[in-house]
């Protein structure tokens, strides 16, 4: 095939009844997964949608939305996705579960909540539809605040072999794609002013905005470490012990080699910038490297 498109749809209803249904043009809103994946949950219904038009040779795009992005707000941060890519086809999930808050804090203790499961699927779809197109093109997802969430989720219930087809890039995400869990080529950016980012993972963008701030003073990793290290004991450790403070030093070397390791696939954005508050998927910062990602897939 040379482009990667379906004639039809299998859809299961919640009844149990499974029929196809034709996809004229080669065009749908709307997708049914087994009912069995969600237990008594009712169907997540247009949990599916599209935007823009499919063009011989381009990538797979998929995007996920963050909170209080209803259909309208995600389909216009879907559009801006399209429109940097030229016009070209966009997939998207839409992320308007009823009870949001509650939501994204059992997602952020690891409750893989129904919009984690379609993203699931989601994540299945696009790797079919690439499978299907001799070219096999790349699968791109963006992911923005709760998008972010939902999409490391999502991984959990891939495959190792599945997860490696997927490039993601978190855009102000409030969750952090560690590397290798996904496509090597998969990275986080968030803007320094940008607090929704920087809250809901608080002590590790603590740490990126210290390491970050120390290289800029031309400092190397290993001695923002040090430096931290020396203001943990003085902060956390009460007693003089030479043993327990070695012991303690140990345990916060271990504890930040893995913070620096989990650093190297994330990009601190506009660090010059004044503001206070810097998240919106419009924000400049945000449009600049959604379009220099996309440059360079349309280029590959």
């Amino acid at each position: 095939m040379k482009s990667h498109k379906l004639d039809a749809v299998v859809v299961h209803t919640s009844k149990g009844k499974v029929y196809l249904r034709s996809r004229p043009g080669h065009h749908f809103n709307q997708i049914h997964f087994k009912q069995k994946d969600y237990g008594k949950e009712k169907d997540f219904k247009d949990a599916v949608r599209e935007t823009g038009e499919i063009k011989e040779g381009q990538c797979i795009w998929g995007f996920i939305n963050g909170l209080f992005n209803m259909p309208k707000g995600a389909l216009r941060s879907a559009s801006l996705i399209s429109n940097l890519a030229g016009g070209e086809h966009v997939w998207y999930l839409v992320n308007d579960m009823p009870g949001s808050l509650l939501n994204v804090t059992g997602q952020k203790l690891g409750h893989h909540s129904k919009s984690v499961k379609f993203g699931a699927q989601f994540f299945k779809m696009l790797i079919r539809l690439s499978d299907q197109d001799s070219s096999q093109p790349n699968i791109v997802i963006f992911t923005h605040s709760q998008g972010a969430i939902i999409a490391n989720l999502a991984l959990e219930r891939l495959k190792p072999q599945e997860r490696q087809r997927i490039h993601i890039f978190t855009i102000g995400g409030a969750s952090l794609i560690e590397p290798n869990f996904s496509h090597p080529e998969s990275h986080n950016y968030f803007s320094k002013a940008d607090l929704v980012a920087k809250i809901t993972s608080y002590n590790f963008t603590l740490f990126l905005l210290q390491l970050h701030e120390g290289q800029k003073m031309g400092l190397a990793p290993e001695q923002v470490i040090q430096r931290l290290i020396h203001e943990d004991i003085g902060l956390y450790l009460e007693s003089h012990d030479q043993e327990a403070i070695a012991i303690f030093r140990r345990q916060r070397e271990k504890y930040y080699e893995y913070a620096l390791w989990k650093s190297q696939n994330i990009t601190i954005l506009n660090e010059d910038t004044w503001r206070v508050w810097e998240h919106a998927l419009t924000t400049p910062c945000y449009q600049q490297i959604l379009g220099e990602i996309i440059n360079k897939y349309q280029r590959e």
